[in-house]
């Protein structure tokens, strides 16, 4: 999209745009879905049945591979690997311990270092992440690991009961209007079938044509991040909008998926949501399976759970997922540090069958936590159940950490700022989980600013490095 984004493209009519936008969706479509991708979808549809142990097998078998191309071909990785060179065909995943873990500070500043370049001589294309962190991070992505990830997305849409090639609707954060800032808030990928949502003009008083461009366009199913489809469902229960017409289901990305947000989504669409967790760069594939299990996709990869002193951390700890990506192929990633903190299910089994490890909770960005004044750490799903006790009354928020034991909690009031008594309720749940000594100053706004990837960030804690309360973005 970065060709199509120059100045010329900003100026010309919306048809024009549809025209550009479709012409990029077929380049698109050639990289990602070519014969290795239908093979890759077909090998993934037999391996999600395997046993625990198959699965534990396959990984040995792809960490071996894995660390012996990295060691051949990768600069980093001739030396990190060098003290274990003579091991690599031997290697178990009790041993994975044994190559040090890799921090995305060194990522970002060294890309090159990290390259496989005889993957790239093929084709490839620009990858990034959108740069919650503060620090976004650019490589070149070969087209066969453009395939493989590519895989496990129609794999997660075929438990939604959908499938890639079927009407769709994507809530996206391109810049898709250029200059444009009226109505159509969105563009045509006729490619694909897709009509691409902007994220960034989702106000109150565009609502409406969002929603009627949805009904219009009768999607088999919706994408999106919950936050986007949030504010669209909290306006088709404002205005008691009934949906005509509702897709079979709705796959949320993104962002930590929160349970109001699911309830609102699936009451104003009608349909059932599907979360799915994953990353550019090549984090192991988490995603919701039909019986409501989020499980991690074993043949994307391999997921340590870290405790802070760094030993590995038993099911029910809330942990540093450190990643090792078998997705990632023009760039390995070994025992990276993508920066996430989940907690790994207590029980495994799954009414579904399926023996890939069962996730309870994913909490988003390790410095997405909010330091309690007595020293506990408080994630995103903790705190946003705080808004059941003003239901209907906040569109979106966010709370940014300040100091030790001060807290700015901002919100986009529905029908009017908070009563008195609503802030109290606010401020007591906020009390009850940080600590009766939290000072919380409560700031109604218009809009909750966007990350440049077009993220809502619920949580901005002291280690996050980006201060709304000084005006960064």
């Amino acid at each position: 999209m970065a060709g199509i984004l120059s100045s010329v493209y900003r100026s010309l009519p919306v048809s024009v745009q549809n025209l550009l936008v479709s012409a990029k969706g077929v380049t698109l479509a050639s990289k990602r879905y070519g014969p290795r991708y239908r093979r890759y979808v077909g090998e993934l549809m037999r391996s999600q049945w395997l046993s625990a142990q198959e699965f534990l097998a396959m990984q040995t078998v792809e960490l071996r591979r894995l660390l012996r191309e990295a060691a051949s071909a990768v600069p980093y990785y001739r030396d990190a690997l060098s003290p274990i060179s003579g091991r690599l065909d031997t290697l178990s995943l009790g041993d994975l311990g044994d190559v040090p873990l890799l921090d995305g500070a060194l990522l970002r500043t060294s890309t090159d270092y990290f390259l496989n370049r005889t993957r790239l001589r093929h084709g490839f294309e620009e990858g990034h992440t959108s740069g919650t962190s503060g620090s976004p991070l650019v490589w070149p992505t070969d087209v066969d690991s453009m395939q493989f990830s590519m895989a496990f997305v129609e794999r997660h849409l075929r438990w939604a009961g959908v499938t890639t090639n079927q009407r769709s609707v994507r809530f996206t954060n391109r810049v898709l209007l250029g200059r444009h800032s009226s109505s159509p808030f969105w563009r045509y990928n006729a490619a694909k079938r897709q009509l691409l949502f902007s994220v960034y003009h989702l106000r109150e008083d565009t609502l409406t044509d969002y929603w009627a461009a949805l009904q219009k366009f009768d999607p088999v199913y919706i994408e999106g991040s919950p936050s986007a489809l949030f504010a669209v469902a909290k306006h088709a229960d404002t205005h008691r909008l009934a949906a005509r017409k509702r897709p079979r289901a709705v796959i949320v990305t993104g962002e930590t998926l929160f349970a109001h947000q699911r309830r609102a989504i699936e009451w104003a669409f009608g349909s059932r949501v599907f979360d799915f967790y994953g990353s550019s760069e090549g984090a192991p594939v988490i995603c919701e399976c039909p019986s409501g299990s989020m499980h991690l996709n074993p043949e994307s990869g391999i997921v340590e759970f870290i405790k802070p002193d760094g030993s590995a951390a038993g099911p029910g700890v809330l942990a540093e997922m450190v990643v090792t990506s078998f997705r990632q192929r023009s760039m390995p990633l070994v025992r990276y540090r993508i920066g996430d903190m989940a907690i790994l299910a207590e029980h495994q089994s799954c009414p579904c069958g399926r023996q890939m490890p069962v996730v309870e909770r994913i909490e988003g960005r390790e410095s997405d936590v909010l330091r309690s004044p007595a020293g506990g750490v408080i994630g995103s799903a903790s705190l946003s159940t705080l808004l059941y006790v003003v239901p209907s009354r906040i569109a979106e928020s966010q709370i940014e950490q300040i100091a030790e034991s001060e807290y700015i909690f901002r919100y986009v009031p529905i029908s009017g700022r908070l009563k008195p008594d609503e802030e109290q309720r606010v401020m007591e749940e906020f009390r009850s989980r940080l600590g009766s000594s939290a000072t919380v100053r409560l700031e109604p706004c218009a809009v909750i600013p966007r990350t440049a990837g077009g993220k809502v960030r619920l949580i901005l804690g002291l280690d996050t490095g980006v201060r709304q309360s000084q005006g960064a973005a």
